[in-house]
């Protein structure tokens, strides 16, 4: 589940609870010179100031062209190691600004602090399980035009399945590209070699920019490299 949605459902939610309990009280709406009602949750975002405005802006901008690029299986290469978990830290801390800047705090800041625990803390769990047990490795053609970033974790059950996600660096400093949206597995039977080995990254053969093939005993695999 992507992060930014999480925090936009949590925020719906708060602000339900927010006009809700103002209307309880005959607030929720006020009749402002020019004879137009206004909410007065939009009211108190004048409390903001300027560098939290800016602050809380830069984050929700980030957080959306994460997922974006994501959705197009681009990522950057410092945080896919780290998957979500650096996004949602940023995106809580905007949150923490947004409320201490409206000065909601005291009373929305349990309320947020829960719904975030129940709704994010077993996805991260999940996370944290699959994601943090990934091992990247890069590879590098002849002629040093491509660079693949191979993901690669295993799980021992009788057999050995070593799992295997590609990726390519664009021109785009910092960027990469998956290559296929399917995860590659080999399965092996009590062998020493590792992941790598497994794979073949030694016996590599790059062929013209269009494609590499990985070559071991235990599998021959063939990655296009056009994206």
């Amino acid at each position: 589940m992507n992060t930014f949605i999480v925090i936009l459902i949590i925020l719906w939610l708060v602000a339900i609870i927010f006009r809700f309990v103002n209307r309880k009280h005959g607030e929720d709406k006020k009749t402002n010179k020019k004879g137009k009602r206004d909410y007065k949750i939009f009211r108190r975002l004048k409390l903001l100031s300027l560098p939290q405005k800016i602050f809380i802006v830069t984050i929700a901008l980030v957080d959306l062209l994460v997922i974006v690029l994501s959705n197009q299986n681009y990522y950057f290469i410092f945080l896919k190691p780290t998957s979500f978990i650096f996004p949602t830290f940023l995106a809580l801390i905007a949150i923490f600004v947004l409320l201490k800047g409206l000065k909601l705090v005291k009373l929305w800041g349990p309320i947020i602090a829960f719904l975030i625990l129940l709704l994010l803390v077993p996805f991260a769990f999940i996370y944290l399980i699959v994601d943090l047990s990934n091992s990247y490795e890069t590879v590098e053609s002849p002629k040093g035009e491509d660079i693949v970033v191979i993901e690669h974790r295993d799980a021992t059950l009788g057999e050995t399945h070593h799992f295997y996600n590609f990726y390519i660096k664009t021109n785009f400093l910092g960027l990469m590209k998956q290559l296929s949206s399917e995860q590659l597995q080999i399965i092996t039977n009590r062998t020493q070699a590792d992941n790598l080995e497994v794979l073949g990254v030694d016996n590599a053969k790059w062929v013209d920019s269009k494609y590499v093939i990985f070559r071991s005993p235990y599998a021959v695999t063939k990655l296009n490299l056009k994206y």
